[in-house]
């Protein structure tokens, strides 16, 4: 329902995308990506974030999750909102993508709302590979106690930290990859 609010955050900080990007911590901006054109949401659960996407504007959307009634309900959720034909959902996660199971292997724009453990586990899997240069990924799902750990695992993978904001005791972040 988008009512959580892991989903919120993860809202908040894609409309700040999709309005051209996000300051960094020096001052300059996470993306060149004024209007991602493509989306990776890995975990997509219902659909919300990857709906969300293509009504902001992006043109293709992938949504992957692991659970098969999550594709469905995506789906119909997508179907409901009439933007299904914009949007592939597949059961898979990281690897899946990165094998070229899907049409995308790689996204300006890389979602996922997730649990912290299970963001260092894709992190561990590749998940920042999915993420072109200059792109951006936004991570929810995060209780405030998990944030550091989640923020070195993202810079092990050569991500720097944008932003940060906070809900109660939930964070979301926005990583952007390194550029020389």
């Amino acid at each position: 329902t988008g009512t959580h609010p892991t989903t919120q955050l993860s809202l908040e900080l894609m409309e700040k995308v999709f309005d051209g990007g996000q300051k960094t911590e020096d001052g300059g901006k996470s993306s060149v990506y004024g209007h991602p054109s493509s989306v990776i949401d890995v975990g997509c659960g219902s659909g919300i974030l990857s709906i969300a996407a293509i009504k902001l504007g992006a043109d293709t959307v992938l949504g992957v999750d692991i659970d098969e009634e999550s594709i469905f309900n995506s789906r119909e959720n997508a179907d409901t909102n009439e933007v299904e034909g914009e949007l592939v959902f597949g059961v898979g996660s990281v690897e899946e993508i990165l094998d070229g199971k899907f049409p995308l292997r790689k996204a300006p724009l890389v979602v996922a709302n997730i649990l912290a453990p299970v963001l260092i586990r894709l992190f561990e899997a590749g998940m920042a590979e999915l993420i072109e240069d200059k792109g951006v990924i936004i991570l929810s799902g995060i209780l405030q106690e998990q944030e550091q750990n989640v923020i070195e695992a993202g810079q092990a993978q050569g991500l720097r930290m944008n932003e940060r904001i906070q809900m109660g005791d939930w964070v979301a972040l926005t990583m952007s990859r390194l550029t020389d």
